[in-house]
């Protein structure tokens, strides 16, 4: 079965990186290589062809099961796009497991800087990826893009809330599981304002942090995945997208992640946006009514779609609601 390992990162002008891996193969793709590019593999050059950016090299050298590959490699992207380095082989170790990301390519760069590489700001804090931003499919000429910005991985746990609620905050509010347990499983029976206490919460942790709910454009633009189709899997639902027309949540992280590398975002639980459902009233008057996007396991497909959303007011518990958070992710300095 073929493996895929992608690896992303904040680049600016031609990085040389290095990786190694433990391989059974001696295929593997690069991305983002330069065309003139010398590509070494365990200090030889590595022949291969290149097409529209991405590059398959086959080292010819045999190896032995359980032997390292250590490949050396340009790769170039503009400061705050995405850059790929990617090995694909029939089969990367024993086991077929996924690198670990953590493990960055880049010396020196810090994976809590690099787009799409999972990480965490504190033991109390959930894994988070930042997403470099851009446009949505259809905006108008001249909006102003969204930003970068960090979103969770997943949606908020019940271990994530308890730990909250230990530590004085979240109101001290604990939310009834309905009889869906609670180890893994998303939190649920929480209000707009429950979330954003949790958002508090976390963001008085580290006077850096500033974790809040997503706006509706950071939701949509992170769950889409770079895609511009009905469902972030194309405009079928596909198989596996995520938990819906189903009895009861699932623990996050247990279908199929889209290409940000964030899981749940069709099904599983309404997510909770900072976008208020109707325009804030002329007199000033704040909203009250919030905007859920993604979609329940108590859903049919249709609720999937990543346009779709809803309102509900800001007091609102329901079985089927939840969150994730998002936080800012501050430009570097000279940007």
């Amino acid at each position: 079965m073929l493996k895929t390992f992608i690896f992303t990162g904040l680049l600016a002008g031609s990085s040389m990186v290095t990786t190694s891996i433990v391989a059974q193969s001696q295929d593997f793709l690069l991305r983002n290589v330069p065309f003139d590019a010398n590509v070494r593999v365990n200090g030889a050059a590595a022949q291969g062809e290149y097409d529209e950016g991405r590059s398959w090299f086959r080292f010819s050298q045999t190896l032995n099961v359980g032997d390292e590959i250590i490949v050396e490699a340009p790769l170039f992207a503009d400061l705050f796009q995405r850059a790929e380095f990617t090995l694909s082989a029939d089969d990367i170790n024993s086991r077929g497991q996924r690198l670990d990301a953590r493990t960055y390519l880049a010396e020196g760069v810090n994976p809590a800087d690099s787009y799409g590489v999972p990480f965490t700001d504190c033991a109390e804090c959930p894994p988070m990826v930042i997403v470099a931003g851009g446009s949505l499919p259809g905006a108008p000429l001249g909006a102003e893009p969204i930003a970068p910005f960090a979103i969770g991985q997943g949606e908020v746990t019940f271990d994530a809330w308890s730990r909250c609620v230990a530590e004085g905050g979240c109101n001290r509010y604990r939310p009834a599981d309905d009889g869906f347990g609670t180890s893994g499983l998303p939190v649920i029976n929480v209000s707009h304002a429950d979330a954003v206490a949790f958002t508090d919460w976390l963001s008085s942790l580290d006077p850096a942090f500033n974790y809040r709910l997503p706006t509706g454009e950071e939701w949509e633009f992170a769950a889409r995945g770079g895609t511009d189709t009905v469902y972030w899997t194309g405009n079928d639902v596909g198989y596996g997208i995520g938990n819906y027309d189903a009895f009861a949540t699932r623990p996050v992280m247990s279908f199929a992640a889209n290409a940000y590398d964030l899981f749940d975002v069709s099904g599983n639980v309404w997510e909770w946006t900072a976008d208020c459902w109707e325009p804030a009233a002329q007199d000033g008057t704040d909203c009250n009514w919030f905007t859920q996007r993604g979609g329940s396991w108590s859903m049919r497909a249709e609720a999937l779609r990543v346009e779709n959303r809803r309102g509900a007011h800001e007091d609102w518990r329901h079985p089927t609601v939840g969150f994730r958070v998002v936080r800012t992710f501050p430009m570097p300095s000279g940007s």
